[in-house]
């Protein structure tokens, strides 16, 4: 697809055609010469992925504080999205990661509008939902003046807008004749599979929203509730409703949940760090530290569950350095979790 980005490379493959909504990394892809091989368009994410980490960490140290920093890091090791965006290497992923945080840090106009223009071209459906929840933060949550937060919804909603126009204008203007988009995943057969597999097996399915971030969202919560904060407790709520409902929609389940709760749970982690005890922060911090090495991050795909420990993460960074089987040695060892898929 990325060999030539001004032709339909999926014209006999029809049900692939959705894989156009994601832009941004096929264009990147055939800049970088990063086509030619499946190893070099994995690095060329892989890099993205280190890079952009790295950019955030500093940029949300330097605006919101070391705690703030120290949190994000935390729940990008124990939540399931740090194993999404290793396994789906090659994927939109790791720019929805990317540019949904900075949506989620930033109150720049100029740099919301253009990651809202990049997310949209990253991921379109997905970059959407992110934004109306963020929009929903700006209206519910954010102690801001009306004309900055007014100001600040528009550079979000108006960037989308233009993702979307560009997203028509260039498939119609290379004659791309698209038939099929992401839009045709969301039929009640995976709302099926997801909603039977959750009442047959709610303990899991709850857990694989956050996996071993499930502390810092508790800690959250908490420090909402002793706050007071009820309009903070409501978007907490709101978020998540959307994120999850999406996700009981489509076929990637949880791994859409990740992807669409990711900036609001970072805004979130932000809002608590500045309100809440440095001695408190610290306790949840080392708790979800150990936690996340210990217990499994689950993701649930067409109604099956896949799981791995951060143990195993590290071993599937070195396979692909060190091209040795280093995981398969181990496949004997099980991590085994109540009531299973």
């Amino acid at each position: 697809m990325s060999s030539d980005i001004t032709k339909n490379m999926l014209l006999s493959d029809i049900h692939g055609q959705y894989l156009y909504s994601s832009f941004l990394g096929l264009a990147l892809a055939w800049i970088t010469d990063s086509y030619r091989s499946t190893f070099a368009f994995a690095a060329m994410h892989f890099v993205a992925l280190i890079v952009g980490t790295t950019g955030l960490s500093l940029f949300i140290r330097s605006r919101h504080g070391n705690s703030s920093a120290k949190l994000f890091l935390i729940a990008l090791l124990s939540a399931p999205i740090s194993n999404i965006l290793l396994n789906w290497l090659g994927i939109s992923d790791v720019f929805t990661y990317i540019f949904g945080t900075i949506l989620a840090v930033s109150g720049s106009i100029p740099v919301l509008f253009l990651a809202s223009v990049l997310l949209g071209v990253s991921h379109m459906e997905q970059g959407t939902i992110i934004a109306l929840i963020l929009i929903a933060k700006l209206a519910i949550v954010d102690e801001i003046p009306t004309g900055a937060k007014v100001t600040r919804i528009f550079a979000i909603a108006g960037g989308i807008a233009v993702a979307k126009i560009f997203f028509t204008v260039y498939f119609n203007a290379f004659h791309f004749n698209l038939t099929f988009t992401r839009a045709a995943f969301a039929t009640p057969h995976f709302a099926y599979l997801f909603i039977s597999g959750f009442l047959r097996n709610f303990s899991v399915t709850i857990y694989a929203f956050y996996s071993a971030a499930w502390i810092l969202v508790a800690f959250t919560i908490s420090q909402a509730i002793n706050s007071k904060e009820k309009r903070f407790i409501i978007f907490l709520v709101i978020a998540n409703l959307i994120a999850a409902t999406t996700s009981a929609m489509v076929y990637d389940s949880t791994r859409d949940f990740s992807l669409i709760i990711w900036p609001s749970f970072i805004a979130a982690l932000i809002y608590v760090s500045k309100n809440a005890g440095d001695e408190h922060l610290k306790k949840a911090s080392i708790l979800t530290f150990v936690a996340s090495l210990l217990l499994p991050k689950i993701i649930i795909w067409e109604g099956k569950l896949q799981s791995s420990a951060f143990f195993y993460d590290i071993l599937y960074v070195l396979e692909k350095i060190t091209h040795k089987s280093l995981i398969e040695p181990l496949n004997y060892i099980h991590i085994g979790w109540p009531f299973a898929w």
